[in-house]
């Protein structure tokens, strides 16, 4: 562990967070300062990125990457109703 970057870990994912809410928001005409909802889809669209990422890399399997993925998003999008 790099205990000093994290800091700086951390301002880099909350930057690429409002920058892509600002780009959603943008988009959709919505306003960031009255509907949370595009924030918090970025976030949850983010940490679940982060999570495959981290799990592909801790079990050593990188070219499940993409397909995990794709079924995580999708279990997302569905609410997480079925998630095996």
């Amino acid at each position: 562990r790099h205990d000093a970057l994290l800091p700086r870990f951390l301002e880099s994912l909350a930057f690429l967070e409002t920058a892509l809410t600002d780009a959603l928001c943008e988009r959709s005409s919505l306003d960031p300062a009255t509907n949370p909802m595009q924030r918090i889809t970025v976030a949850a669209v983010l940490n679940v990125s982060r999570s495959v990422l981290k799990w592909c890399a801790e079990s050593g399997t990188p070219d499940a990457l993409l397909p995990t993925l794709d079924r995580a998003l999708d279990a997302l999008e569905a609410g997480f109703g079925d998630v095996r």
